[in-house]
């Protein structure tokens, strides 16, 4: 029996039927509404899924290592992720950013505002410019990046394969 998954204002998020749940000990994307909800992992079937919003939903540090491995295992099909106003913080992204690297992840749009993230974040987010990531947009607002994190950064935006074209921070948007 499909069950619909349920947000937190009692809405459903979409109809299952295009999903199928797995015994697999490796959750997907949508199990990380939160990082108790690793008991039935639910898989992408079809390329059904592409936009993905875990904005304020409460997922930390432990659910992107949970959530990195979904990327890794289903990762051609999520081309948004918004984890804006999830306490991440540094390690939450490092972890993101390993899944990132991979050539067979399509994720084009990043959405991490106010993720509690540092200077210490910039150099694996530059790393992921570096390489041949689908990455085209990312925002990063209302973080503590300071100028030292901007600089890291900046090495992964001059890097020519680096296909970034849009940056956003703070109220700024950069092309």
């Amino acid at each position: 029996m499909k069950m619909p998954i349920h947000l937190k204002n009692g809405e459903s998020l979409f109809d299952q039927s295009s999903l199928e749940r797995s015994d697999s000990p490796v959750p997907s994307v949508l199990s990380m509404k939160s990082d108790k909800s690793m008991k039935m992992p639910i898989h992408f079937k079809n390329g059904s899924l592409f936009d993905q919003s875990l904005k304020n939903c409460g997922v930390t540090e432990a659910g992107c290592v949970f959530l990195s491995s979904a990327l890794s295992l289903n990762p051609s099909h999520l081309k948004v992720l918004d984890l804006s106003w999830n306490d991440i913080g540094d390690s939450g992204v490092k972890q993101l950013c390993a899944s990132l690297k991979k050539v067979q992840c399509a994720l084009e749009i990043l959405k991490l505002n106010n993720c509690n993230i540092t200077h210490k974040s910039c150099a694996a987010l530059a790393s992921v410019l570096q390489t041949d990531s689908s990455l085209k947009e990312l925002s990063l607002r209302k973080n503590e990046l300071q100028d030292s994190g901007v600089m890291l950064f900046s090495v992964g935006l001059r890097h020519p394969r680096c296909k970034l074209e849009i940056l956003r921070q703070d109220d700024s948007e950069y092309l």
